[in-house]
C-alpha cells in the first residue's frame, strides 16, 4: 500500500523522501496523488471496518486479514502525516469538518448496509434478488456522504437497469427504498 511504500521510501532514501516533502504542494501530479491518499485515509474508520470485517464468519482469517488492514492504514496515516508535516485533521481542515459533520449519518448508513448484508447472506436464493435495489442504494448514499465517488447516479436509472427483479420492489420509489440522511447537509469542499 501507500503506507509501506512511503515507509520504505523513507527507510532506504530519507533524501527522496524528503524531497517528496517538499514537492508536495509544489508538483500537482504529486499533490493529486498525495491528497487523494489523504483523503482516503481521513475517510477510512477503523470502527467501520470492524463491523464489516465481523461479517467475516470464520475468526481466524477475519482477525489475520483485519491486521494487515489496520498496520496498513495506520502507517499510510502515519507516512502521509510526515508528508503534511502534522495530522491530517489539522493540514486538511475543510475535509475534517466535511467528515465530522456527516459522520453520525455515515455510522447509519454503514449499520444499515452491514445489516441488508446480513439479511443477504441469509436469505434463501429465490429472495436475493430484492435485496439488490437496497444494497446498491446504501453503496451510492455512503459515496455521497464520504463525496468520494457516486455524484451523479440517478438512483431511477439503477432501479431501471435492475428491471429484472420481481414485484413490488422493482416498482418502488427510490426514496421508499433507504433513508439518506446527506440530502440536506451542505456540501463543504
Amino acid at each position: 500500500g501507500v503506507g509501506s511504500a512511503l515507509e520504505e521510501l523513507l527507510q532506504d532514501e530519507p533524501e527522496t523522501f524528503d524531497a517528496v516533502r517538499d514537492q508536495n504542494f509544489v508538483w500537482s501530479p504529486l499533490h493529486y496523488i498525495l491528497s487523494n491518499a489523504a483523503t482516503s485515509v481521513a475517510t477510512a474508520d477503523l470502527n467501520n471496518m470492524y463491523d464489516y470485517a465481523a461479517l467475516v464468519e470464520d475468526d481466524g482469517v477475519r482477525t489475520r486479514i483485519m491486521a494487515l488492514i489496520e498496520e496498513e492504514y495506520l502507517r499510510t496515516r502515519r507516512m502521509l502525516e510526515l508528508i503534511y508535516d502534522g495530522s491530517l485533521a489539522e493540514r486538511r481542515p475543510n475535509v475534517h469538518e466535511l467528515l465530522v459533520l456527516r459522520e453520525p449519518g455515515l455510522d447509519l448508513l454503514h449499520a444499515q448496509q452491514i445489516q441488508l448484508m446480513t439479511e443477504w447472506r441469509r436469505a434463501p436464493e429465490a429472495e436475493t434478488a430484492a435485496l439488490l435495489p437496497p444494497r446498491l442504494l446504501t453503496v451510492n448514499a455512503i459515496a455521497s456522504g464520504l463525496r468520494t465517488t457516486g455524484e451523479g447516479i440517478r438512483i431511477e436509472d439503477w432501479l431501471e437497469e435492475l428491471a429484472w427483479i420481481p414485484g413490488p420492489v422493482r416498482h418502488a420509489s427510490p426514496q421508499s427504498l433507504i433513508f439518506n440522511p446527506f440530502q440536506r447537509l451542505p456540501n463543504i469542499r
